[in-house]
């Protein structure tokens, strides 16, 4: 039997750290089979090592808060924080993280994500097509005022170029002291807002904050780096919980790269064969 008062302070222990917020909660509460709605105030002497120890010891009062209490998204966002917690303490030897680590992650936004990539690879087959829906989904789910998307160099893949749309066919290299740049040598995340030192000095405009993100394909080869911005007028800096986001939306469009690349190799092949075919005859 679950002791009742030490229960109702952990739940309103978790339900503070959940909301952020110091004020004492007047939640309803199973315990023990009994609705507790009385105006709960919490234990002064509850530490954060009494609610671990408490936890350990009822991990079925733990599987009934989260279930209950949590969103989906907030566990999705964990999920994401402990596998790149756990890939970093492995080192770069270690286990590639399996895709099926995330399906219970899966959400209808990142399933109609995936639609729409495998529409517009059927539409303009190409991998470049692919990673500028997937940078314009990216964009729209971490609330950024705009993007930019920059490709490995054709000639030299130590550089960058500044894509300029599925219709352009002019590339606008990079600096190797960009940002940009920087993230593709690291090909590590990187939060940046104005009075950063390596904030951009020149060019930024109404630009207050940056977000990059480096798109990786499961070998850990770079594909492209995503740029993203927010004005001072916008909602803000970008936080940890924006990379989570983009890491997810990442990790799902990684899919829809994988079939394109499937694709191309494959019409490669088969005109090819239709080549040999008609000398052949």
């Amino acid at each position: 039997m679950v002791n009742v008062d030490l229960c109702l302070d952990v739940c309103d222990y978790l339900c503070q750290e959940r909301d952020g917020n110091a004020d004492n909660h007047s939640e309803a509460i199973m315990v023990n089979g009994d609705r507790k709605l009385e105006n709960h105030t919490r234990s002064k002497d509850l530490t954060e090592e009494r609610v671990t120890a408490f936890l350990n010891d009822n991990p079925e009062f733990l599987e009934r808060y989260v279930m209950e209490e949590l969103e989906i998204e907030q566990l999705e966002r964990w999920i994401i924080r402990r596998t790149q917690r756990d890939k970093k303490r492995a080192g770069s030897a270690g286990r590639k993280t399996s895709l099926s680590r995330w399906k219970f992650c899966v959400h209808a936004d990142k399933r109609q994500m995936l639609q729409d990539l495998t529409q517009s690879l059927q539409q303009r087959p190409s991998v470049v097509n692919v990673l500028s829906e997937l940078a314009s989904c990216i964009s729209s789910a971490v609330s950024a005022d705009g993007y930019r998307l920059y490709l490995p160099d054709n000639d030299d893949e130590n550089h960058l170029c500044l894509y300029l749309g599925y219709e352009s066919n002019d590339c606008q290299r990079l600096g190797k002291a960009l940002l940009p740049c920087l993230v593709a040598k690291t090909k590590e995340p990187m939060r940046l807002s104005k009075g950063d030192p390596n904030f951009p000095a020149k060019g930024s405009g109404d630009v207050a904050h940056l977000l990059l993100e480096p798109i990786l394909q499961p070998d850990g080869q770079l594909v492209a780096v995503l740029e993203m911005w927010r004005l001072s007028s916008g909602p803000g800096p970008f936080h940890e919980e924006d990379e989570e986001i983009a890491t997810s939306y990442i990790v799902w469009g990684g899919i829809a790269l994988h079939y394109a690349k499937l694709y191309m190799s494959m019409s490669k092949q088969r005109k090819l064969s239709d080549f040999l075919l008609a000398v052949v005859k």
